[in-house]
């Protein structure tokens, strides 16, 4: 099914928006080879979907899944953050995440159901 929205989705390479239904935001983590765990900037991606879905007014809940019978989400990206930890510098300061947390939703203060 496809929705006309009212403002612009934001970009996303980690994650897949669709609506099944209207008023329902499905949003899929894309990484089945990785079990569906979140790179770092699948976390700012997240943010930034869990920002827009709250401002759009055609949307009033949201789903999210991930793809392949094997896993919704195995969590963090483990293989990343050991490559990014070892060609690190370590005194440099360490990245901070997004406010909302992991994928944006753990600490997400917004007020539509996920």
């Amino acid at each position: 099914m496809t929705t006309s929205y009212e403002t612009t989705p934001p970009k996303t390479t980690v994650y897949e928006l669709s609506n099944p239904e209207p008023g329902v935001l499905l949003v899929q983590i894309c990484r089945p080879k990785a079990m569906n765990s979140i790179p770092v900037a699948g976390h700012w991606e997240g943010e930034a979907i869990w920002k827009w879905f709250d401002k759009e007014p055609s949307l009033s809940v949201a789903v999210i899944t991930g793809q392949g019978p094997k896993a919704f989400c195995a969590g963090a990206d483990l293989m990343e953050q050991r490559d990014v930890g070892a060609a690190a510098d370590k005194s440099a300061r360490p990245q901070i995440g997004p406010v909302g947390g992991f994928a944006g939703l753990s600490r997400r203060l917004g007020k539509k159901p996920v």
